[in-house]
């Protein structure tokens, strides 16, 4: 046998082979390896998707807006964040065996559905369970388990797939500022010396009892109300009525060419919260963000 015949035996033995295994990964229709499974759960493009389903939470988009359970605006900077979270997502390892089959029957009975949609084409589909602190994914037509994980992320995308619907919500109780706001009044139980009564004229924002403003630290408040925001809305009737028998730290009403809005304020050991006024629900603040909007009279006085 000459040395050309070998070599292009050589050569069709190689393409034979490379043929052989491609027909062993795509012939069938279970993934052959963890990163063919990827595919399954990780969304490749965004354009175009206009319905989220994640379990009892049905989002969809709207003249340019994502409505959430079609009651309430959705919160899209927290969308923006699923959306970067499921463009990261990959498969850890698929769980086979019993083991596999254990957290199969557990995804199909304790599983929430994740559903995303361009139009009437179904974009992604599949359950997702927690355990552990560890999430676990089957796809609509897999019958192999996933472990899935961020890579860069210590988070556990069971708990950003599973948040209930008051996270979801559109958390800005007032998006305007400067010339938006038409008057500002924040009332302190414990010290009505310096509550807040800020007005707008023709030409300018007073605050009342103040005679030498400083209009720059006026005009940075005013401007923060561009995102007056709540942590989040909180299902606790019975917390919200145990709070309204007590005596706020303080109130606060905002008047703007779009409406008014307002939120009584309860710090305590257990943390801040707020009732929003006049819809009455109950809300998370967070400290150290929101501590910006309890000024007091005396941080205008120049």
């Amino acid at each position: 046998m000459t040395a050309k015949l070998k070599i292009l035996l050589a050569i069709i033995v190689l393409e034979l082979a490379a043929l052989g295994f491609w027909f062993y990964q795509h012939g069938t229709g279970t993934p052959a390896n963890a990163s063919v499974g990827e595919n399954y759960f990780t969304l490749t493009d965004t354009a175009g998707i206009d319905r989220i389903v994640l379990g009892k939470n049905t989002f969809k988009l709207s003249n340019g807006e994502w409505q959430l359970n079609e009651r309430y605006q959705a919160d899209k900077p927290l969308l923006r964040e699923l959306f970067m979270l499921l463009r990261k997502v990959e498969v850890q390892q698929l769980i086979t065996g019993a083991e596999g089959e254990s957290l199969r029957k557990d995804l199909e009975n304790q599983g929430q559905t994740v559903e995303l949609w361009r139009g009437n084409q179904q974009v992604l589909s599949f359950k997702v369970f927690g355990f552990k602190g560890n999430a676990y994914a089957i796809a609509k037509n897999s019958k192999a388990p996933a472990a899935l994980y961020i890579p860069g992320y210590s988070l556990n995308i069971y708990e950003a797939l599973t948040l209930p619907e008051g996270e979801w919500r559109n958390k800005n109780l007032v998006s305007t500022g400067w010339l938006g706001i038409r008057s500002l009044r924040i009332r302190y139980s414990e010290t009505p010396d310096q509550n807040i009564d800020i007005r707008r004229d023709n030409e300018f924002y007073k605050v009342a009892g103040v005679q030498q403003l400083d209009s720059a630290m006026l005009y940075r408040y005013i401007e923060s109300y561009r995102g007056f925001r709540v942590y989040s809305f909180v299902d606790n009737p019975s917390l919200r009525d145990s709070l309204r028998r007590l005596i706020p730290f303080c109130e606060m009403e905002i008047e703007t060419l779009n409406g008014n809005s307002g939120i009584n304020v309860y710090a305590g050991r257990s943390g801040m919260y707020g009732i929003t006024q006049p819809a009455n629900e109950l809300v998370q603040l967070e400290p150290r963000y929101f501590a910006r909007f309890l000024v007091r009279r005396k941080d205008f006085e120049r």
